[in-house]
């Protein structure tokens, strides 16, 4: 579940004395101080098995360790989780249909962590591939009430908004 706060991500500035122009500083990284993001490749290994074959609840889990996500990203902040399938990256949740079942792939985080998890619709454990690529955005404020018009489901367009490419 996406939390908003009322803070947002624009920088306020005054103007500061007048004098001397200073030396030219080191180039900082790319982003935006209130937004990080993260990258993560799950291997078939690294995913861990839950619940009981064909009961509701049967699937595989991959955690990823992520320190930023605190109480106040949890409370007043956001956390998008996106998969790169098939040369598209695409929000969680996500659903694949298949004849005969459906493979959904969803994300909750917590405090510390984000958890991806795979459900088959049959209640079977679902075969995963060698390795999946999955990509984190944490932050605080409003992003959404600033772009309104943004395409938030595309990770294309949320990383180019925050200056994360």
């Amino acid at each position: 579940m996406l939390a908003l706060n009322a803070s947002s991500c624009k920088k306020e500035t005054s103007e500061g004395p007048q004098g001397a122009i200073g030396q030219t500083g080191a180039t900082g990284a790319t982003g935006n101080a209130n937004v990080q993001s993260y990258s993560f490749v799950a291997y078939g290994s690294d995913w861990d098995s839950i619940g009981t074959l064909g009961q509701f609840g049967c699937g595989k889990i991959y955690t990823m360790n992520i320190p930023e996500i605190t109480s106040t990203i949890q409370d007043s902040g956001f956390v998008f989780v996106y998969m790169d399938w098939d040369s598209t990256v695409v929000q969680l949740p996500w659903t694949f249909f298949y004849p005969g079942f459906q493979k959904t792939y969803g994300a909750v985080h917590k405090i510390g962590m984000a958890q991806v998890r795979c459900y088959n619709s049959d209640m079977t454990f679902p075969v995963l591939g060698l390795y999946t690529y999955f990509r984190v955005v944490v932050g605080t404020g409003t992003p959404r009430i600033i772009a309104p018009e943004l395409n938030w489901n595309t990770y294309h367009d949320v990383s180019r908004f925050f200056h994360l490419e």
